[in-house]
């Protein structure tokens, strides 16, 4: 059945238009660390489980920072091994870990010892992700299953996070997790398009039916809500997604109680704020060197603004942009069904 909808989108003021209702997307993939909860306090929650399990093992003193010093200084090693190709993210915190207990364990139960502590670990970072949601998070994701009960809904992430390891609530929400750290994936993680891709395959899509230079009907579009300008939002939108940014900046200031001012950014200078602070918090768990880390965020500066479909400051926002993002993939494919 349709109904009619109005919608103020920044900058833009569309005239009612007629949707069918829940048939607009085909697709909807989120990211998850920094969209759905913020990453640094959920490994921090994760690491302090970690080292509890390390003490409850008779290896008591092990600190969050010296398993994170020990992945640091571990990467390039393991990297030396693979002909240049990065470990996992799962293969580098269990080295860390095994390094961490090589002298206190006997060697015979050494890795089975390790594995069984990062699987302590990630059930932390399951619980902890849960616990830490951004506010909204999960009644928006929730309005999205059931606004859109048609569209497959991918949880798409280069780590271990997994909404369906979680919850009833959160889980019923995603129809399948695709993670960067599968073996028919790694090391592609985004911003590359092999794990885009592979959610489009497992979701039967044809994911070059998104590149057409024809405007997709409402129920073939494709559309990607992330809060990282390079790896959600200048990927996606170059496989053919529309695409939602979630201003980590934003989101940030609302949770600590400072206002800001609505709308997409008219400048790139407005855009340059989000990677910064994100790095912030990123250099607390992130394996990177600082030369990466810079260079990274310099790229994230350079995505255009065209790139970003809607720009909402909470996750909260969700559900009215992809209403107004719903408007604008009418309009578009009925202009081009008229020409």
């Amino acid at each position: 059945m349709a109904r009619a909808r109005t919608a103020l989108v920044p900058g833009l003021l569309l005239l009612q238009s007629i949707l069918p209702t829940g048939e607009c997307y085909r697709l909807i993939t989120f990211d998850l660390d920094d969209t759905l909860w913020p990453t640094a306090p959920v490994v921090a929650s994760a690491n302090a489980k970690l080292c509890a399990a390390f003490e409850a093992c008779g290896v008591p003193g092990i600190t969050p920072w010296d398993v994170q010093s020990t992945m640091k200084r571990l990467r390039p090693e393991l990297e030396a091994k693979s002909a240049g190709v990065p470990p996992t993210y799962t293969a580098l915190r269990t080295a860390a870990i095994a390094h961490l207990l090589a002298s206190k364990v006997p060697q015979s139960d050494l890795q089975a010892i390790a594995n069984e502590l990062f699987q302590v670990w990630l059930r932390g970072r399951h619980d902890s992700a849960e616990a830490h949601l951004f506010s909204g998070a999960l009644e928006a994701a929730t309005s999205v299953r059931k606004t859109y009960p048609e569209a497959t809904i991918v949880a798409l992430t280069n780590g271990r996070g997994d909404p369906l390891a979680m919850s009833e609530d959160l889980a019923s929400c995603f129809d399948f997790t695709v993670s960067g750290e599968e073996p028919s994936i790694h090391p592609h993680r985004k911003p590359s398009p092999v794990i885009f891709r592979a959610a489009l395959e497992r979701a039967g899509v044809d994911g070059d039916s998104f590149l057409t230079e024809h405007a997709p009907a409402p129920e073939d579009s494709w559309v990607h809500i992330g809060d990282d300008l390079l790896n959600d939002i200048a990927a996606a939108k170059g496989l053919g997604a529309f695409t939602v940014w979630l201003d980590l900046a934003a989101e940030a200031a609302a949770t600590a109680g400072v206002s800001r001012s609505s709308g997409v950014p008219d400048s790139p200078s407005s855009v340059d704020k989000a990677p910064t602070l994100a790095a912030t918090g990123e250099a607390t768990y992130s394996t990177l060197d600082p030369a990466e880390r810079l260079r990274r965020e310099a790229q994230r500066a350079a995505v255009p603004l065209s790139h970003i479909d809607q720009r909402i400051q909470t996750i909260g926002e969700l559900p009215a942009a992809l209403e107004a993002l719903g408007l604008v993939v009418s309009a578009r494919a009925a202009g081009a069904g008229s020409k």
